[in-house]
């Protein structure tokens, strides 16, 4: 995983992944530090692709294998580089779970898991229409481990 700090946008766009294209000039509206630095932050990490395996079940993803790999590396992105970075929350999506095929709720908690190692709020965007309900019982299941105490570690 990678991360930048200080990333601004500078294009407007439409679309997604092969049908991405250009729409209008973008002025960003961003917090920005005293030097002008926007106090914003982009992580990128790449996901497990179960595009070619013979079964893509939620058993199968769990394997130790797979969900130390994705733990790992959700952990790396998601940890806070300075202090720039550590109240800054993390705004995320089905990582993994679109083209790659992978599970969107197992994909979530890993992340809401990974987050929490850092210390990092997270913002959950279930793009996907057949997956706006799921980021309503995600709120709703942090609501109910926030009331029952529950904790990553």
């Amino acid at each position: 995983s990678i991360q930048i700090v200080g990333a601004e946008q500078f294009s407007a766009y439409q679309g997604f992944g092969f049908s991405l294209r250009y729409r209008d000039n973008y002025q960003d509206p961003c917090e920005r530090d005293s030097d002008g630095t926007p106090r914003v932050s982009i992580v990128a990490m790449d996901a497990l692709d179960f595009r070619y395996s013979r079964s893509t079940t939620v058993v199968e993803q769990m394997n130790e294998e797979f969900m130390l790999r994705e733990m790992n590396k959700a952990a790396a992105a998601f940890h806070p580089t300075n202090a720039f970075t550590r109240d800054l929350p993390i705004a995320t999506g089905n990582w993994g779970a679109g083209a790659f095929l992978g599970c969107a709720q197992l994909k979530a908690l890993i992340q809401w898991a990974a987050a929490s190692l850092g210390g990092r709020s997270i913002r959950y965007f279930p793009f996907d229409q057949d997956k706006k309900l799921f980021g309503k019982q995600l709120q709703e299941l942090s609501v109910l481990c926030v009331h029952r105490k529950k904790t990553t570690g």
